[in-house]
């Protein structure tokens, strides 16, 4: 298997984990484990360059959650290429619908690129549970067929995916905008090892503020007491949550620089906040399957002033080799919006509800 390095993928978090666990035993434990007690991926947050993206489309697909006849519908719909195009997924490939291990083994064939989901790290749990003499839950039952292979996918799968030339981030569930370093309630396990003021190193920094929990299972922030910056300057604290009742939604909250798309909202369904995406528009439940569709990059960078400063920040250049010195800090980029990105949605309609909404959350 090819390193990350050769790939031109970065990730962070991992190896200060690890250099904790000679100082900290007790809190490096829990450093290593997911949400749901699995062991770590290699890539918590991953960071996906151009030159090493296929040179089509960008289309990023919400929750499907086992509804692999309507993957089907919908990428027949969108004529995806599998390879030219890039399909990345916002997570929760699997679980409550009725094909979960036929979109894991689809996931492969498409070549496709995905961010963890809550139920995609609860089922991974469950499968290792499962065979070391464990009884499944009867909605876990699709776990049964699941072989290592199918499993070793979600467990690879990082906590965010990062397409800087794009300005485009990926969770599932959310980010806590303003996260601080002074606010404890949103410091990681898994702090930044980056160096450097680049746009890569800004955003990686941003990432692992946050806690890995919140990005898979929040929909919710309620503010908090102000919080006093290094700067002397004043910033809302926000607490994260997956209760609708409480707060604000996140994403309403969220104001770049970067475009976050994200799922696992479900009851909003489609959220089109000004730089945040919500694609669960809960094809599971009987709604739809949603993705976004955007141009290919060089189409961006030429007609998209605010995509074409991400992409200068980023060091892009269209020879794929090293650009010039980004323009300034990553806190001084335009936010993007669907405009910039030139976004198209397109949906299908599901074929039938295969689970009641809120149940298994």
């Amino acid at each position: 298997m090819a390193s990350a390095a050769a790939l031109g993928v970065r990730h962070f978090g991992h190896a200060r984990a690890a250099t904790r666990a000679v100082a900290a035993p007790v809190v490096a434990k829990a450093a290593l484990l997911t949400p749901y007690g699995n062991v770590l991926p290699e890539q918590v947050h991953q960071v996906l360059r151009h030159q090493n993206m296929k040179p089509g489309r960008l289309v990023v697909v919400g929750d499907v959650h086992g509804c692999c006849e309507e993957l089907k519908m919908l990428l027949k719909k969108l004529d995806y290429l599998p390879d030219t195009d890039n399909l990345i997924f916002v997570g929760d490939l699997v679980n409550k619908g009725p094909d979960s291990i036929g979109v894991l083994r689809a996931y492969q064939q498409l070549r496709a690129q995905a961010v963890r989901g809550n139920h995609d790290d609860a089922s991974l749990r469950r499968w290792h549970a499962w065979t070391r003499g464990e009884e499944l839950a009867p909605h876990s039952e699709w776990l049964k067929e699941a072989t290592e292979s199918d499993m070793n996918i979600i467990e690879g799968l990082p906590f965010s995916l990062t397409l800087p030339e794009y300005g485009v981030v990926l969770v599932h569930g959310g980010v806590v905008p303003k996260a601080s370093t002074g606010q404890v309630p949103h410091l990681s396990d898994h702090p930044s090892t980056a160096s450097g003021s680049d746009q890569c190193d800004t955003t990686a920094r941003l990432l692992e503020q946050q806690v890995l929990k919140d990005m898979v299972c929040m929909r919710n922030v309620v503010p908090q007491a102000p919080a006093s910056q290094q700067d002397g300057s004043m910033h809302p604290a926000w607490l994260a949550t997956s209760d609708t009742a409480d707060g604000h939604a996140w994403a309403q909250m969220w104001h770049g620089p970067w475009h976050i798309m994200f799922g696992h909202d479900a009851k909003r369904r489609l959220q089109l906040a000004p730089n945040a995406t919500g694609l669960d528009t809960g094809c599971v439940y009987g709604g739809k399957l949603t993705a976004v569709v955007l141009p290919p990059l060089p189409h961006l960078v030429a007609s998209s002033p605010v995509v074409a400063a991400h992409a200068r920040a980023a060091q892009y250049t269209t020879s794929g080799k090293p650009g010039t010195e980004p323009e300034g800090p990553a806190a001084t980029l335009p936010a993007v919006t669907r405009e910039d990105l030139q976004v198209e949605l397109v949906c299908v309609a599901a074929i039938r509800q295969h689970v009641p909404i809120g149940k298994g959350d």
